[in-house]
């Protein structure tokens, strides 16, 4: 067991391929998104504070990064004779890592960006922004691992279901996703409900908001351990 274990973990994060998919994509697209922003900062002046939304693109990368990594190594790990519930635990553990590192060194570079640079010595708020970062620093890191957490586990429920059922599945999981949040939507402009539901948004806080992706990403983690277990090559 120790071995197929370890083969799910290398087969994540040795290759080339992995790497660049983990680390060299997701970290070059946010730090080109830093360089436009800076850049536009620098060229006005550095006199207004300018709060950009550059930060999402890393999360929204390990989305799709996570989609496309576990489309790529579920059928060489099948192939590979490592079990389902192998490959599953060492993908968790993998995404749990990333998520982790990845959460660190934003608060990094948040630390660096308030602190030792006075936001890029132009009034750049780029990853120190003011709703994320009001609760201190454990706070912040704690947004950061649990919003990456969350991403990285989604991804991992959507290839899995389309593992599980093809791409028709996804597709049609999609629509019934959409279809209450629709009836939602509809319900809160007839009703009115908008104004209490940002005032009451605003009172849980980024940390407050933050914790309710918890109980989201254990049902994507169950999610893909069901549907791995009866999905095809």
């Amino acid at each position: 067991m120790v071995n197929r274990f370890y083969g799910v973990l290398k087969l994540h994060i040795a290759s080339p391929d992995s790497k660049a998919r983990w680390v060299g994509f997701p970290w070059g697209i946010l730090f080109t998104s830093f360089l436009v922003n800076i850049i536009i900062s620098v060229m006005l002046g550095g006199n207004k504070a300018i709060y950009t939304g550059g930060l999402s693109s890393i999360f929204i990368y390990m989305l799709i990064g996570c989609i496309v990594g576990v489309n790529s190594t579920f059928p060489f790990a099948l192939g590979l004779c490592i079990r389902r519930k192998d490959y599953f635990l060492g993908t968790a553990l993998v995404l749990f890592l990333l998520s982790l590192g990845d959460a660190i060194f934003l608060c990094l570079f948040s630390f660096i960006e308030s602190d030792l640079t006075d936001n890029w010595w132009s009034q750049l708020h780029f990853l120190n922004l003011p709703f994320i970062s009001e609760g201190g620093w454990f706070a912040q890191f704690t947004i950061y691992f649990l919003m990456m957490l969350h991403f990285c586990f989604l991804g991992f429920a959507i290839a899995s279901l389309n593992r599980r059922f093809g791409s028709a599945g996804v597709y049609g999981f999609s629509g019934l996703i959409l279809l209450p949040g629709s009836i939602v939507g509809i319900l809160a402009n007839y009703y009115n409900w908008w104004e209490a539901i940002f005032n009451w948004l605003g009172q849980q806080g980024a940390l407050g908001i933050t914790l309710w992706l918890i109980p989201l990403t254990v049902l994507y983690a169950f999610l893909s351990y069901g549907l791995l277990r009866k999905a095809t090559i």
